[in-house]
C-alpha cells in the first residue's frame, strides 16, 4: 500500500514539474519584431493607475519621456518589459512598479486569433519650473 502511494504521489510530483517547465519554455516574439495585427493590445485601466503615480521631490526638476517597452500574452497578461528610454532613473522608479499592472486587451492576429506582442507606453513628465 505504501508503495502505491509512493507511486502515485512521485507521478503527481513529476506532472506537476513538467506543466512549470512547460510555461518557462515558452517562446515569446523578440522586442522588435513586427508582427501583423487586426487589432492592437489595448490597456483598460492606464488612466488610473496614472493618477496613483507618486512623485518623489527631486522627480518635480525633470522633464521628459519615460518609454517602456511591454509584452503582453494571448490573454492580456503582463509577461516583462524593457525600459526603452527615461530622463533619469528616478523616473523609471516611479513609474516602474505600475506597468506590471496595467490590465490589457490582448492583441488581435488578422485571423482573429489572439497574439503575443510587445507594445510601447510613454509616460510624459513634465517638472515644474
Amino acid at each position: 500500500m505504501g508503495r502505491i502511494s509512493l507511486i502515485i504521489i512521485g507521478f503527481l510530483v513529476l506532472n506537476a514539474s513538467l506543466v512549470c517547465a512547460q510555461d518557462t519554455l515558452r517562446t515569446y516574439p523578440e522586442p522588435n519584431a513586427f508582427i501583423q495585427l487586426m487589432r492592437e493590445p489595448w490597456p483598460l485601466n492606464l488612466d488610473i493607475l496614472k493618477k496613483t503615480v507618486k512623485m518623489c521631490d527631486m522627480c518635480w526638476e525633470i522633464d521628459g519621456k519615460v518609454i517602456f517597452r511591454i509584452l503582453i500574452d494571448e490573454q492580456g497578461h503582463y509577461v516583462k518589459h524593457i525600459v526603452m528610454k527615461t530622463p533619469h532613473p528616478l523616473m523609471t522608479n516611479v513609474f516602474e512598479p505600475i506597468v506590471p499592472k496595467i490590465d490589457w486587451k490582448p492583441g488581435i492576429l488578422p485571423d482573429g486569433s489572439p497574439a503575443a506582442v510587445w507594445v510601447t507606453i510613454p509616460f510624459q513628465v513634465c517638472g515644474r519650473h
